[in-house]
């Protein structure tokens, strides 16, 4: 079950960089929950209150969770919380290698913090000196470079695309075998069971095609296999293949 620091793992994870950043030497729940609040302000448009509004079990749940995986040390009866090395380098590896190609404008804002931010942490790195492991060092170099993040998002974004072009085309396919099957009078059963083995679906392991349309009513049946393919290439498949093809020539830009 996805929670709401998993749906916004962007913001709870920049934000305890950045109050990592402010207070090198600890920093307590309600700075953690400032910087979420503030950043998914900066970027959510759609909440109702223009900021992701938090609970403090749910600040205290996501520094449980960087504490158990050796992210974050904890200290005293009122909590201060300092993120580890190892922590800070996992965070920006799952900030910067996660596929934002469904959600645009989380991605702009991690190239914004790399942009703007990155100077802030790697001083803090260069102040440790030689007691910063050289290895990981070079790891959240790695992550803060804003050109190796635009490419793995150009990689990550072609294969949506190419997703998409594949349905798109089985679409049309379908709906010209369709046409084809009523011209020639093909049983309806007969349709279905040549289209269920030309056009496997994603979805085919746990539900074969056929088996799908034939639970569904009669009419509604008929529908999905003379116009629902058809219309879902139309309707859904190509205006999301026009915005990711928008959305790469805007990240080429960057490029």
């Amino acid at each position: 079950m996805r929670s709401l620091v998993s749906d916004y793992e962007l913001f709870f994870g920049t934000a305890a960089l950045s109050a990592h950043a402010v207070s090198p030497s600890g920093f307590r729940q309600r700075d953690l929950k400032f910087f979420v609040e503030l950043f998914s302000n900066w970027v959510e448009t759609s909440l109702e209150k223009f900021f992701l509004s938090t609970y403090n079990t749910q600040i205290a749940r996501y520094l449980s969770k960087l504490e158990k995986e050796g992210f974050a040390h904890k200290k005293g009866s009122t909590p201060i919380y300092k993120l580890t090395r190892v922590g800070m380098s996992e965070i920006l590896r799952g900030l910067t290698n996660k596929d934002y190609s469904s959600n645009q404008a989380h991605f702009f804002f991690v190239c914004f913090f790399i942009k703007n931010y990155s100077s802030q942490i790697m001083d803090l790195i260069a102040k440790e000196g030689s007691m910063f492991p050289k290895i990981l060092q070079t790891e959240i170099e790695e992550f803060l470079d804003l050109k190796r993040f635009l490419k793995v998002q150009s990689s990550l974004l072609n294969k949506s695309i190419d997703r998409l072009k594949i349905r798109l085309e089985d679409a049309e396919k379908i709906s010209i075998k369709v046409k084809e099957g009523l011209k020639q009078s093909i049983p309806e059963e007969e349709l279905l069971n040549q289209i269920e083995s030309e056009f496997p679906y994603e979805l085919n392991n746990q539900k074969p095609f056929g088996e799908l349309l034939r639970n569904l009513p009669p009419s509604q049946r008929k529908w999905e296999l003379f116009e629902g393919g058809r219309l879902r290439g139309t309707e859904l498949f190509l205006p999301l293949l026009e915005q990711l093809l928008l959305f790469r020539k805007q990240i080429d830009r960057l490029l």
